[in-house]
């Protein structure tokens, strides 16, 4: 059975789509507009709770995040860190309208992404 994480939407964000944190694993994944998908490991529930509540999400993941936390580059279907895992969009927003997107992001118009 698939773990889900949940992926806040962050329509505030002129970078960031969504963020989600997996608390069995200590992951937090972002999300970007660009449709890239990155994860960042050994980050407390603290760090992400802090990240959802910070008035600029990009500035918040360059301050506090980046320079602090293991990344795996651009994630990609199949690659171990999702294996097991179920990514759940959720928090309003606009869904990706463009043909591109439905492609990259199979099931994300339905709110779902799953590996």
């Amino acid at each position: 059975m698939k773990r889900k994480v949940e992926m806040t939407l962050t329509p505030e964000s002129s970078s960031i789509a969504a963020i989600g944190y997996d608390s069995k694993e200590c992951r937090l994944f972002v999300r970007f507009k660009a449709e890239s998908l990155y994860c960042y490991a050994e980050v407390g529930i603290t760090t992400f709770n802090n990240f959802l509540g910070a008035p600029s999400k990009g500035t918040f993941l360059a301050n506090a995040i980046k320079p602090f936390f293991p990344r795996v580059v651009s994630l990609k279907a199949g690659h171990a860190v999702l294996k097991g895992v179920e990514l759940v969009y959720s928090g309003g927003g606009p869904k990706p309208q463009s043909k591109k997107s439905q492609a990259l992001l199979p099931g994300v118009a339905d709110q779902r992404w799953a590996w």
